[in-house]
């Protein structure tokens, strides 16, 4: 790993910062899911230990991966109601997995600049912006992060033999998955190593998947039965076993990786951002490019190993997409679901460094995934650009609330009516009862207020207000029209 030092952690910081629109990271807010966990521990007595027994209270799924809960209890002890400290958590988690990212490459054989670029490619790959500027999705880098020092762990004890390497990494990797399940069959992936393991590297390879599928075992069991008979929890998502739903996420996955969607976005993105930052974006546009200056190639890697690399890679993409086939999530490269990309788009660089990292073509490829994480770090300053618009709407919503708070009665349901749903189709705003309610909540200090969005599938009848299988009287319903800045009363 001695391709990669110092230069390159700095090179990253500064990718990573720029990523997250440089300046426009103090614009940025909370959204979403984010709301309703705030609320919850806003509401909680003081400190940790308060914070957690109430989340897991009110969020007893919280348990099926049991270190969700302390760091969010943890990051608002810490910081409270302010977005920049959890948006720099957030940035810091992201960060850890691109120098993660660049050290696997270089077990890998590929040199400092290669190793660089494949981070900064999968840092800012333009179809999981969610899982950077959604300050709660803080646990999918995290996760991903620890996966990938597991995975170097791994590849230590098979190369070196140190015991303490396999405690390592399989404990890295039972810590992953108790953020978040996404790699749970990606140490599978594991069984195509730097170079071809022969005597004892083999046995310690299956030494250490056999501690990485007990690790991943271990999970399993506490998910389906501890939670279960120790906190009486069911498993709270549909398993879908079915070739038919497979093969779609599959499709949905290589279109969300590869189709038209990711392009238009990335240049709408860089556009956006030239034109509200325009220094910002062009700093990030040019950065990829500063690497060919400040990091050296370093020597041709072998053929054998790229290739490996190419396969490691294309095997994390796919193992990735696994949970996911099982599940009814769909990928898509836009909205706040994107952020299910994040650990794929991990295995997706990994396999694109290997194409500049040997052959006779190798600088041809090197200057086109430059190009590309140049676009896509351009674009990543309009998408933070479109979170913080977002996060300004918001802010706008409640201060017209502050305002009128004597035309929405504490006992009085608030039905908050925006001029969309998403900024850029990417960041966005209040969209159901929990979240709705839980911003209220927060905004206002009054935890007995109750809220809800004005979507398409709310009908004004003539007993009054029909929203998520009930009927609210009109007396007792107030519209908060952001748009128009007006509170409300509805009649029939």
């Amino acid at each position: 790993m001695t391709g990669v030092g110092p230069r390159t952690a700095l090179f990253l910081a500064a990718a990573a910062f720029l990523a997250y629109g440089g300046p426009l990271i103090a614009e940025l807010g909370f959204y979403h899911d984010d709301w309703w966990f705030l609320s919850v521990m806003r509401f909680a007595p003081d400190g940790f230990a308060a914070r957690l027994a109430a989340l897991l209270k009110d969020s007893p799924s919280l348990h099926f991966r049991p270190l969700d809960a302390p760091l969010l209890a943890g990051l608002y002890t810490t910081f409270g109601l302010a977005p920049l400290g959890w948006q720099a958590a957030a940035l810091a988690a992201n960060l850890a997995a691109a120098w993660a990212g660049a050290l696997v490459l270089a077990e890998y054989g590929a040199g400092p600049r290669a190793a660089a670029l494949g981070a900064v490619f999968a840092l800012s790959y333009p179809n999981k912006d969610a899982a950077l500027f959604w300050p709660m999705t803080v646990i999918i880098p995290t996760s991903w992060a620890l996966f990938l020092f597991a995975t170097l762990a791994h590849l230590d004890w098979v190369k070196r033999g140190r015991r303490a390497s396999l405690g390592a990494s399989a404990l890295l990797l039972l810590l992953s998955l108790s953020f978040y399940d996404q790699s749970l069959f990606q140490f599978l992936a594991w069984t195509v190593l730097p170079e071809a393991a022969e005597g004892e590297a083999r046995r310690r390879s299956r030494a250490g998947l056999a501690a990485a599928a007990g690790a991943a075992a271990l999970v399993l069991f506490y998910r389906f039965f501890v939670v279960r008979q120790v906190f009486g929890v069911e498993y709270n998502k549909q398993l879908l076993l079915s070739p038919v739903n497979a093969l779609l996420v599959g499709l949905r996955a290589l279109e969300t990786s590869f189709g038209w969607r990711i392009v238009k976005g990335a240049l709408l993105g860089a556009r956006d951002g030239l034109a509200a930052a325009p220094l910002t974006a062009l700093a990030a546009a040019a950065l990829p490019w500063g690497a060919w200056k400040l990091l050296p190639e370093g020597p041709e890697a072998a053929g054998a190993r790229a290739r490996r690399l190419a396969l490691f890679g294309a095997a994390l993409f796919v193992l990735g997409y696994l949970p996911i086939a099982l599940s009814d999530y769909r990928p898509t490269p836009l909205t706040h679901m994107n952020r299910i990309n994040l650990v794929p788009v991990g295995g997706l660089a990994l396999a694109g460094a290997a194409l500049a990292m040997a052959g006779a073509r190798r600088r041809r490829w090197a200057l086109a995934g430059t190009a590309a994480c140049s676009l896509f770090m351009a674009a990543h300053v309009g998408f933070a650009g479109y979170w913080a618009e977002s996060a300004r709407i918001q802010a706008s919503a409640r201060a017209l609330l502050l305002s009128n708070l004597g035309l929405a009665p504490p006992d009085a349901t608030l039905l908050i009516g925006w001029p969309g749903f998403y900024v850029g189709q990417r960041a966005p705003l209040l969209l159901a009862s929990w979240d709705a309610t839980g911003a209220v909540r927060v905004w206002t200090g009054d935890r007995s207020r109750e809220a809800d969005v004005l979507r398409p599938d709310v009908v004004f009848v003539p007993e009054g207000v029909s929203i998520s299988g009930r009927v609210l009287p009109y007396p007792s319903v107030r519209v908060l029209d952001v748009e128009k800045a007006m509170v409300l009363t509805v009649s029939p």
